[in-house]
């Protein structure tokens, strides 16, 4: 065996071997960074279509990405005990949908997601930190969307049956 050639196999085995690390699949880590609370990708992704379920985004109405304001809030507002029951809700929730569905909640069907919110709705009784991360996400999202421009602008708002007092208005005589 010459030099070169042993050269070039022990080049191309050690680019092989420098590579195979970034071949690994490894969990993706999360896109925000907060204080208190870390997600991976797979998490919050999983949040974020939870949050699209819940309110889903309209053609007129941005897209806005409610899953960061239910991230932010219990991140900046919630005691640290809170937010270990959110995390644990949120892997329970997801092993609950991989057990119902034998897949991730995020890659379900619109009708095996709308199904499981229903039953989430319903039994009450399918444990602490789920019943409590689906409730806050659920009440945090709809504080999301109720407080956004597009619902504050757009959205008309309820009057009473009488309608309004309008006590100027010209009246018209007529003729006799």
């Amino acid at each position: 065996m010459d030099r070169r050639s042993a050269l070039r196999s022990f080049v191309i085995l050690s680019a092989g071997v420098a590579l195979m690390p970034s071949c690994k699949e490894e969990k993706v880590k999360g896109t925000v960074s907060l204080k208190h609370v870390q997600l991976s990708g797979d998490e919050e992704n999983m949040l974020a279509n939870l949050t699209e379920t819940i309110v889903p985004a309209k053609a007129e109405a941005p897209a806005d990405a409610a899953h960061y304001f239910v991230l932010a809030m219990v991140d900046d507002c919630y005691s640290s005990e809170e937010q270990k029951k959110f995390i644990e809700g949120l892997k329970k929730f997801d092993e609950a949908a991989q057990q119902q569905f034998n897949k991730p909640f995020a890659k379900a069907g619109t009708e095996q997601k709308h199904q499981l919110l229903r039953e989430m709705e319903t039994k009450k009784e399918s444990g602490e930190a789920i019943n409590f991360f689906y409730n806050t996400t659920r009440s945090l999202a709809l504080q999301h969307y109720t407080t956004s421009k597009y619902y504050l602008v757009t959205v008309p708002k309820f009057e009473m049956a009488p309608g309004r007092f309008n006590g100027c208005f010209a009246i018209e005589k007529k003729p006799a």
